[in-house]
């Protein structure tokens, strides 16, 4: 009984101080000067971690009152698997987000890398000429 009560008392503080967390980053996220696409996918990636940490919060309330209902037992934890289960698939479905966002923005530097390094190969075998035009029709020098 006191395991069930300290357990339950520690998944609920753990949801509150990731609840209070994730709204620190989110109001940090907006002050900084962040490109639309940035800050499109943090409001997707802040909702979805406020609904884990709310799941987590509703998890910890069933662990501490989980003893109370013991006519109903089975599907009390039952519906207790099920909250834990979308926390899973809420903390799956962050992690696949991260690496398709961060993928985009990797190739698109990846990209944008190879432009500049094809851009300085061609500028590096023009002849320099110290700002001044190149005489598109070069005359041949007169041999005296």
């Amino acid at each position: 009984m006191i395991g069930d009560l300290l357990f339950g008392a520690a998944v609920l503080l753990t949801g509150a101080i990731l609840l209070v967390w994730h709204v620190a980053e989110w109001r940090s996220a907006q002050r900084r000067t962040l490109d639309p696409g940035d800050l499109a996918f943090g409001r997707r990636r802040f909702r979805r971690r406020v609904e884990t940490s709310s799941l987590i919060l509703l998890l910890g309330v069933a662990v501490l009152f989980g003893s109370a209902f013991d006519v109903l037992n089975v599907f009390y934890w039952a519906a207790v698997l099920l909250v834990l289960l979308g926390i899973v698939l809420l903390a799956g479905a962050d992690v696949l987000a991260l690496h398709c966002h961060y993928g985009r923005k990797q190739h698109g530097d990846r990209v944008q890398l190879a432009r500049l390094l094809l851009l300085l190969r061609r500028s590096s075998r023009e002849p320099r000429t110290n700002g001044e035009p190149r005489d598109q029709n070069p005359r041949p020098v007169d041999e005296a």
